[in-house]
């Protein structure tokens, strides 16, 4: 049986920028996948905060999970996979620029403000800054609301999105090729 939580001993520098693209597009996947959550699930019937979302904030919406998904799969990683120092920083760097690529914006100064929010708010920021930024966003001070949203987005975050970037990490090249060929931005592999 594969060990999720050991090096991997197939990383060359390719493989390793073929994986860290798939997880990538994991992100963006998933991030609209949340922002669909939010907007258009039971939650949304639960609090009308949560349907009054215009075009731009729907934007501002998939950014907020852009960013936690791309800090949470930063610190994953860096904590239970990729345990050597060089491959962590080739995996880091590789990671957001397939995210500036794919999301059309550098993540830096975002993941600045969720690194500031989480040594604010403890440990536990890292699912708090969902919660903060879209009840910020809808300029509303619900602690109902704010839990609400750190409950579904850390329940998605088990479920569903942990999983599948486990998934993607341990997939064949071709498979990652595959998916990497349905995007319609070129990213260097």
């Amino acid at each position: 049986m594969f060990d999720f939580f050991k090096k991997s001993d197939n990383n060359s520098k390719g493989n390793l920028n073929l994986k860290t693209a798939g997880i990538a597009i994991g992100i963006l996947i998933h991030s609209s996948n949340l922002t669909d959550v939010f907007t258009k699930t039971d939650l949304k019937s639960s609090f009308p905060e949560l349907q009054v979302f215009d075009k731009k904030q729907l934007i501002e919406l998939d950014l907020i999970f852009a960013i936690s998904l791309l800090m949470f799969t930063q610190r994953f990683f860096y904590e239970n996979i990729i345990k050597d120092n060089r491959e962590a920083n080739v995996f880091e760097k590789q990671l957001y620029l397939y995210f500036s690529l794919l999301h059309k914006t550098d993540p830096t100064s975002y993941a600045k403000d969720f690194i500031d929010y989480v040594n604010r708010v403890g440990d536990k920021g890292q699912f708090k800054y969902v919660g903060s930024k879209i009840c910020k966003l809808l300029n509303k001070e619900s602690g109902i609301l704010f839990e609400s949203i750190n409950l579904a987005y850390g329940k998605y975050i088990s479920t569903f999105f942990i999983p599948s970037i486990i998934k993607t990490w341990t997939s064949e090249d071709r498979e990652l090729h595959e998916l990497i060929s349905k995007i319609k931005v070129k990213l260097p592999i």
